[in-house]
């Protein structure tokens, strides 16, 4: 299980490889049909213009593996 925040499908459209940090991107990923970004993602954003980012939803979240997702 890891701690990600939930983004819709258009915040993640949005973030996606938009720099949250100087040289850092966003880099969403989609589990189960759900978009999210990591913990450090939103609490490393020093883009005023995603601060956003700070207040998704945090879900605890179980990446399944390689074999799970067949």
């Amino acid at each position: 299980m890891v701690i990600l925040g939930e983004l819709t499908e258009l915040q993640a459209q949005q973030l996606t490889g938009q720099l949250y940090a100087p040289d850092l991107y966003f880099n969403p990923i989609q589990v189960v049909g759900v978009w999210y970004i990591s913990i450090e993602e939103m609490q490393g954003c020093v883009n005023p213009e995603f601060d956003w980012v700070k207040t998704i939803p945090i879900k605890m979240v179980e990446i399944p593996t390689e074999n799970e997702i067949q």
